[in-house]
């Protein structure tokens, strides 16, 4: 009997677990880098209702800012595919909203996020605006996490952070770090693309070409299998991207639907964008 009941036990884990495994939907593409295209809880008006989402681990990957203002990139905003192919990214997304010039970039129009932006010397943005959240990388200081997304109103102070990490991306809070949404109900809806942290610290680059309001939109983020802790608003309509390729894997997401904006679900390219965020597979 003690036997049969371990083989039994056994044979449950077992299919407990593939069932798990199955109903997440998640696909290794590689070491530290998971695939998932995730079912949306509420159909969206247009399109699949699918969340795409690419989880990554920082021990297994480096994560760079490059910004069309640096003088290497030669002041040229380019489509996500081709920002990935010219620096040997994985994968990238947008690095944030951007909306025209800054003091210390003149003359770089709509190239400048519309909060902090640094990566290493080079300064994107140097406005510190009232934002909460800012994604953090390439430390300074080895003690700190390779990766965050950091909550500067509850949880870390902005000063303490731009003194420890060498990249620094200021944006919009979804989520704090109390896992509360902060976005106020609306009506509008749009394709939107988002980075997230969970809580085992992964990065998480979300994308959903089909429009939903914002609120709405964090809220199913929170129902789905993805451990969330933090989360920062990226971009929305036809300009939110996301492209991946590993292995054989190459995933071309781009937004459309904008309130307002954009009405149709008709885009089929991706946009020229200014500052993007990838990654490369560490040595």
């Amino acid at each position: 009997m003690p036997l049969l009941r371990t083989t039994f036990l056994l044979l449950f884990l077992l299919v407990t677990g593939s069932f798990a495994q199955k109903e997440t939907g998640w696909t290794t593409l590689d070491k530290g880098l998971d695939y998932a295209e995730l079912a949306a809880p509420v159909k969206s008006i247009y399109g699949d209702s699918k969340i795409t989402v690419l989880r990554i681990d920082p021990k297994s990957y480096e994560f760079f800012l490059e910004c069309a203002t640096h003088p290497k990139n030669n002041y040229n905003s380019r489509p996500l595919d081709e920002w990935c192919k010219q620096k040997k990214f994985v994968a990238a997304i947008n690095a944030g909203m951007f909306d025209g010039d800054d003091p210390t970039q003149p003359g770089h129009a709509f190239m400048c996020n519309r909060g902090y932006m640094k990566s290493f010397d080079h300064v994107n943005s140097s406005k510190v605006t009232g934002e909460k959240t800012v994604i953090c990388f390439s430390p300074k200081d080895k003690s700190m996490p390779s990766f965050q997304i950091a909550d500067i109103q509850n949880c870390e102070t902005f000063a303490n952070l731009k003194s420890k990490y060498n990249c620094l991306i200021q944006g919009i809070r979804m989520i704090d770090c109390k896992q509360q949404i902060r976005w106020q109900k609306d009506k509008k809806k749009w394709s939107v693309c988002v980075m997230g942290m969970d809580k085992a610290g992964n990065a998480l680059f979300i994308h959903s070409r089909s429009p939903y309001t914002m609120y709405e939109f964090i809220s199913m983020l929170q129902q789905l299998p993805l451990n969330l802790k933090t989360l920062i608003y990226l971009e929305g309509g036809p300009e939110a991207s996301l492209y991946v390729s590993s292995g054989s894997k190459t995933v071309q997401r781009f937004g459309s639907y904008e309130t307002g904006f954009n009405e149709n679900d008709g885009n089929d390219h991706f946009w020229k964008l200014p500052n993007i965020v990838g990654i490369r597979k560490k040595p």
